[in-house]
């Protein structure tokens, strides 16, 4: 049987079209009993309570009516859950023998359109009741959702002579009218499963995003053409392969990537914003004792951190989110014309001539353009690449050094910095 990506560790039954759809693609592989217009399982793994998952792919339209599954008696008047078509094709979810909440599927219409059917399941620790977070979403050319959330006492217990039924309930009573043709996919799982990862699994996987700066390789114990051999011929292939050794492979592996562990656990050395409105700047630096020149810059307590480096990081990138606009009343012509840079130093400048004092880093200034209005959120600029190569036993400064452009209207420039961060890495 080919494995199905949408089957996870709490799947307790995956059925699509790809195969018979009686075929149960999880791990459990107890497939359906077939009875040729309905599918049934007596498995009390599929009287899933809480937490859970249910999630249906069905074509549906206004004329479509009946029950697509269902979990209870076969006289259909006890149920753990149930999910129906009703009037006008509204799905209604049932729970504990009694309807839960009635949705309206985007879009709905005399033509069947494909659905996402997601309703799942968990208790909230803080408001000490069950709740049910339930969302459809039209598959066919649309991107539009309909979501709803309620409170609930807690999903009963399944009892005896209970069965699950895909389509109907019993013997096929009330099957839902579009057939089994129309589900292309059923899953059951036991587990809270968001729309978000909803979205991911039947809708569309996110691409892999792009990652700034080199992820470490795992580093590699030595080679040997007699792996875990009880006595090698080499003394690093003894330490490394010998089972009997105090510290054997499992430990030596431990040991050797353990440089690659830390890396993978760098945290940002400056990730700061505000707590509330990002202060004003101007080109006239207020106030002017509080502005240090910085090489043509200006830079202020303000904009000085002092941070540890992480060994082995050679590198760090460096984000500063900017707003910048022109004050009102600025004459035509005026231009923005923002500049930022960032500087690593090992201890504060004292004065006009220890603007580079020894061991100075920096990155090159960028500037800023754009007009994004008083109102206007601003901008990510990336200021490119801080070299930390060698080792920092001390604590470093970083400073925020800004300036702005002196050509027509320049006092009418203004400026906010609204999050400033340092990520390393190797």
């Amino acid at each position: 049987m080919a494995f199905n990506r949408n089957s996870k560790a709490d799947t307790r039954l995956l059925c699509t079209q790809a195969l018979d759809l009686f075929v149960d693609q999880s791990q459990w592989a107890g497939d359906l009993d077939d009875q040729t217009t309905y599918l049934t399982s007596t498995s009390t793994r599929l009287a899933v309570r809480s937490p859970r998952e249910i999630s249906v792919v069905a074509s549906i339209g206004t004329l479509d009516t009946g029950v697509i599954l269902n979990w209870g008696n076969v006289a259909g008047t006890v149920y753990i859950y149930r999910i129906t078509i009703g009037v006008g094709g509204a799905v209604v979810f049932g729970h504990d023998s009694a309807t839960l909440a009635t949705i309206l599927p985007p879009n709905i219409s005399g033509t069947a359109r494909n659905y996402l059917i997601h309703w799942s399941t968990d208790y909230d620790d803080f408001a000490g009741t069950y709740f049910s977070q339930i969302a459809i979403f039209d598959m066919t050319g649309s991107t539009a959702w309909k979501h709803s959330r309620v409170t609930h006492t807690q999903p009963p217990a399944p009892a005896g002579e209970q069965q699950f039924n895909l389509l109907g309930y019993g013997a096929g009573v009330s099957e839902f009218s579009g057939g089994l043709s129309d589900i292309a996919s059923v899953r059951i799982g036991c587990r809270f499963h968001t729309t978000t990862e909803a979205r991911e699994d039947w809708i569309t996987e996110s691409s892999t995003p792009d990652t700034v700066g080199v992820r470490p390789e795992v580093e590699l114990a030595p080679l040997s053409t007699v792996f875990y051999d009880a006595d090698p011929d080499t003394d690093v292939g003894d330490a490394v392969l010998d089972p009997e050794t105090l510290a054997g492979p499992a430990e030596w592996l431990a040991a050797v990537n353990a440089a690659a562990h830390r890396k993978r656990l760098y945290s940002p050395m400056l990730n700061v914003q505000p707590r509330s409105s990002a202060g004003l700047l101007r080109a006239t630096f207020e106030p002017v004792n509080f502005h240090r020149d910085q090489q043509g810059l200006k830079w202020t307590p303000q904009f000085a951190w002092r941070r540890p480096v992480p060994r082995l990081a050679t590198a760090a990138r460096v984000w500063v989110h900017v707003q910048t606009y022109l004050a009102g009343g600025a004459p035509g012509g005026s231009e923005i014309e923002f500049f930022l840079r960032v500087w690593m130093l090992p201890s504060l400048p004292t004065s006009v001539a220890d603007q580079k004092p020894d061991g100075w880093r920096a990155v090159p200034i960028q500037t800023c353009t754009t007009n994004h209005t008083s109102t206007g959120v601003g901008e990510w600029i990336d200021l490119g690449e801080l070299s930390l190569t060698g080792y920092f036993k001390e604590p470093q400064y970083f400073l925020l050094a800004y300036g702005f452009g002196d050509g027509t209207g320049s006092s009418y420039q203004r400026a906010r910095i609204k999050q400033v961060v340092v990520d390393p890495y190797e």
